[in-house]
């Protein structure tokens, strides 16, 4: 398998799932800035809208997956017994993919137009708000001292989360929320999500080298 990735997007979130589940997808590092990748190939043919993350099966179409809860739901899907994601036909996976879409509309999408600065004076300030409404649901939802969103297991949506914390530079107000900066903790104390970082950065670095060789 092949992966894309970017620096500091949500594609960490699937690192982080590769890596709990053992698998290692080659990483190629896509600059969002020059469009240039580590491999040298053109991004659009494996993303025609040009985002990250990108997932490159080695089935024989080479389906090219996009979307982080997708491709996150799809490696979790295929080693069940590593419990990071319920299977399908259950309500526990009704009520997951519910939070998941929460996750990616609320908090995930919310974030861009902030670090963007596309909106209004109004519009920023409402988005804001969203946002800060929606970390509190999930700081309420982990006042009860579990350790993960969904109880004791880390699971594909605290990747998710993690993965797509850009408060700060979105500008959210939200480090009042001790439930949920003591839950990031645990989750970045992973092995898996240093892993994540620890690659990422490699990545980076190698295609910092290339460009200046270049």
């Amino acid at each position: 398998m092949k992966l894309y990735i970017a620096q500091a997007t949500c594609s960490l979130a699937v690192q982080v799932i590769a890596n709990e589940l053992g698998l290692n997808p080659e990483l190629i590092h896509y600059d969002v800035f020059d469009k240039s990748t580590t491999s040298s190939d053109d991004f659009t043919k494996a993303n025609p809208l040009s985002y990250v993350p990108v997932l490159v099966l080695d089935d024989e179409d080479q389906t090219h997956l996009t979307e982080t809860t997708i491709i996150t739901s799809y490696l979790a899907d295929q080693h069940l017994a590593a419990g990071l994601i319920p299977p399908h036909g259950t309500m526990e996976r009704v009520k997951f993919d519910k939070l998941l879409t929460f996750l990616a509309t609320e908090i995930a999408q919310k974030h861009i137009p902030l670090m963007r600065k596309l909106q209004t004076e109004f519009g920023t300030q409402w988005t804001r708000d969203k946002l800060v409404a929606a970390y509190t649901q999930l700081d309420e939802q982990l006042s009860d001292g579990r350790a993960y969103l969904t109880g004791e297991k880390f699971t594909v949506a605290d990747a998710y989360v993690w993965a797509t914390l850009w408060h700060e530079r979105s500008g959210a107000p939200i480090t009042h929320l001790r439930n949920f900066f003591d839950y990031i903790a645990r989750i970045e104390a992973r092995p898996s999500v240093k892993k994540a970082l620890k690659d990422e950065a490699g990545m980076v670095a190698q295609h910092n080298e290339l460009k200046a060789a270049a």
